[in-house]
């Protein structure tokens, strides 16, 4: 006697976990991209209000540029007169920018993508290996015409980078220089700001 059987294939429980694993790891990689757009947006929101909280204190205080450090931080607000003069800055020329001819002469080791010091694109990022204390690295520009410094304006667009424990200027009408004209220091701020630094040059 014949029989006749029929046999039905079960679906593959590995392609089916792995399938499932695939949509896991798509929601996760999703969701870790909403709460991280979301946090950049509240650390931003944190940094108007702190802003604005400092442009009242200072305006209940009263204090004037010569109570405040060299170095200021900018948001918008009418801080000191510094500060006010850094927002008339975008109506002046940039010497230390690409699109006036400024170059990198020279760098340290170990640094990356210099010419994005150069840059106004926000996207583009100099970049340093560590940033240690006791680790220093120099950066060489040169101006494409002689001028006399007054202001000096440098930004971090990256809110999460770590901090430089300062920033020093040199200058020199001639290079290699017989000796460098120290311009002044930045101590670096937390967080995406513009550090504003004004130049008195003495006369020797």
């Amino acid at each position: 006697m014949a029989e006749n059987t029929t046999t039905q294939e079960q679906p593959s429980t590995e392609s089916f976990e792995g399938s499932s694993f695939e949509i896991f790891l798509d929601s996760l990689r999703f969701f870790l991209g909403q709460l991280f757009n979301f946090m950049r947006h509240v650390f931003n929101l944190l940094e108007h209000i702190l802003a604005d909280f400092c442009a009242m204190l200072v305006q209940v205080l009263g204090l004037n540029r010569s109570t405040l450090p060299p170095v200021v931080l900018q948001k918008g607000s009418d801080l000191t007169t510094v500060e006010s003069l850094a927002l008339n800055l975008k109506n002046r020329k940039n010497f230390a920018s690409k699109d006036s001819g400024a170059t990198v002469l020279w760098k340290s080791d170990g640094i990356t993508n210099p010419k994005a010091i150069l840059s106004a694109n926000k996207e583009e990022y100099l970049i340093l290996p560590e940033c240690k204390e006791e680790q220093e690295y120099v950066l060489i520009v040169n101006l494409s015409e002689d001028v006399a410094v007054d202001t000096i304006v440098i930004s971090n667009h990256e809110d999460f980078s770590d901090l430089l424990s300062s920033i020093e200027y040199q200058g020199s009408i001639d290079y290699p220089p017989e000796r460098w004209l120290d311009l002044g220091q930045i101590v670096p701020l937390a967080g995406s700001h513009e550090h504003v630094l004004s130049v008195e040059l003495k006369k020797s």
